[in-house]
């Protein structure tokens, strides 16, 4: 408790040093989508640099150099786009495929089950349609959780509960995981989550790829490891930020848009103009809390039925239509 409160107050008297010295600062010009949400042009991109240096402090004399590299090489390509304007998207993926490739050459963490026999046998037990299966998740996932950390505590809150589920697996059934890990990794956000709420940091774009990164390849490990475990279980822990950023892409292809052009038309800028139009104060913090909120008996259900695959598929599938019904409803308001 008195370490979280240490690393609480760290963080907190960093966001307010950054914003005496305007430096470290969001700034809404990169961007013409972060005015809808944002509430000031002050915010301090500290909390991804928070978590990069907690990661790499908890888990110095547990990784080896190359894991630190590609930490720390995934953290850049997002912290780069948040201080340099014209940083390209396409150099950014590239980058990113770059990173989590050498990540999956190194690490040997793959997607190595489907439960589905006749893909496995035609596709996932080849070990490069393996790699490029994985590669394709992890795009979604890292991109789709950028999209999601638009508003407070709606990312950090959202991992904190897929880790919180994890955590719960693991001390009822005695899993096979690194559990220090995971344990200081929920610490980290749960600071982050408070730091936020207060308006004194944010993750940023370097910080939304990290947390995606970590948390995407220890649920793929902690899959491959505990066979008891469905595969669903991993897409229904983290089906939400994967959906907003494949209904992102179908919408604006749709649309005749570029697929790379921000926009205002996610649900949680949804969800928050809806509340600013009622003239809801505290709108951030309670969309990001609402999105949170919307998420927890997905992700509970899914974790009381971990073993199932059919349940998991209906999870999923009972989500997926509660986001569009949501998302229909809200874009006709």
């Amino acid at each position: 408790m008195i370490e979280l409160i240490i690393f609480t107050l760290i963080l907190f008297l960093c966001g307010k040093l950054c914003q005496k010295k305007n430096i470290l600062l969001d700034n809404l010009n990169f961007s013409k989508h972060k005015k809808y949400i944002s509430i000031s042009n002050k915010l301090p991109v500290t909390g991804g640099l928070f978590l990069l240096l907690g990661l790499l402090f908890f888990n110095f004399d547990k990784i080896d150099i190359f894991q630190k590299l590609v930490l720390i090489g995934i953290f850049f390509v997002g912290f780069f786009s948040d201080v340099f304007r014209n940083f390209s998207p396409n150099l950014r993926i590239l980058l990113q495929i770059f990173f989590c490739t050498l990540y999956v050459s190194f690490s040997e963490v793959l997607i190595q089950d489907t439960r589905i026999d006749i893909i496995n046998e035609v596709f996932i037990n080849y070990k490069i349609f393996s790699i490029i299966f994985t590669l394709f998740c992890m795009l979604v996932l890292l991109n789709g959780t950028n999209f999601i950390d638009g508003l407070n505590l709606s990312t950090s809150g959202y991992y904190l509960l897929v880790c919180i589920s994890i955590l719960y697996l693991h001390n009822q059934y005695q899993t096979s995981l690194d559990i220090d890990f995971l344990f200081n990794f929920i610490k980290l956000l749960l600071v982050i989550l408070i730091v936020n709420f207060f308006n004194k940091t944010q993750l940023g774009d370097g910080g939304a790829y990290l947390i995606a990164f970590v948390t995407g390849f220890f649920i793929i490990e902690f899959v491959d490891v505990n066979k008891v475990v469905s595969p669903y279980f991993a897409i229904s822990l983290l089906w939400y930020p994967c959906l907003e950023n494949l209904f992102s892409i179908i919408r604006k292809l749709a649309l005749k848009k570029k697929v790379s052009e921000p926009d205002n038309l996610h649900l949680h800028h949804l969800i928050f103009l809806y509340l600013k139009k009622k003239r809801k104060r505290f709108a951030n913090n309670i969309s990001g809390f609402l999105v949170v909120l919307f998420n927890c008996p997905i992700i509970i259900l899914s974790t009381y039925f971990f073993y199932s695959t059919k349940i998991q598929i209906s999870i999923i599938m009972t989500a997926i239509v509660l986001y569009v019904i949501s998302y229909l409803r809200l874009k006709n308001i």
